[in-house]
């Protein structure tokens, strides 16, 4: 991933803090989105903004976005949400509603969650983000304050779980 757009993005993201004073998801998304699309392009690939899909339990569940190869064939889904969320309880959320585990990126701005086979494999908090680094699809990965996922098998929500039961009362929810 180039350089350029991720200083584009953090840019933008301050920018519009700066002159809309809000956070809410409505407002900071676009800023994600933009850089979505335009990772997207360079790689001949199309990001549909509001995709909609069945789920497993055959309701509608309406991402912010997903990536599509030019067969329509969606490879990956992206959801954005409030700074002002708990971005771990949104996940979960979001999960149990049906949102697909295969491909997706939830994030906030200040941190983005990567989810791949029902599994994390990925936390970056956006503070300090450096990219060019491969990861596990090429596409790119950040570094700096980047926490990978334990190297076991698992759901998503049993890694949260493991994760509760090993930080003190008090620390939980800041991981």
């Amino acid at each position: 991933m180039s350089r350029i757009l991720i200083n584009r993005y953090l840019s933008e993201i301050d920018r519009t803090r700066r002159f809309s004073g809000s956070q809410t998801e409505e407002v900071i998304r676009e800023a994600f989105k933009s850089l979505l699309r335009d990772v997207s392009r360079d790689r001949n690939l199309f990001l549909q903004a509001e995709y909609s899909m069945q789920g497993p339990q055959k309701n509608t569940v309406k991402l912010d976005g997903a990536v599509l190869h030019e067969l329509r064939v969606p490879l990956g889904y992206w959801e954005a949400k409030d700074t002002a969320d708990d971005l771990d309880r949104e996940i979960e959320r979001k999960l149990r509603k049906g949102y697909p585990q295969d491909n997706i990126l939830f994030e906030d701005s200040a941190t983005a969650v990567l989810i791949q086979n029902r599994i994390e494999v990925m936390r970056c908090l956006g503070s300090s983000i450096k990219c060019n680094t491969p990861g596990p699809q090429g596409i790119g990965r950040c570094d700096g304050q980047t926490k990978q996922a334990p190297q076991r098998r698992g759901t998503w929500r049993d890694f949260r779980r493991t994760q509760s039961r090993q930080q003190p009362a008090g620390d939980r929810g800041h991981s």
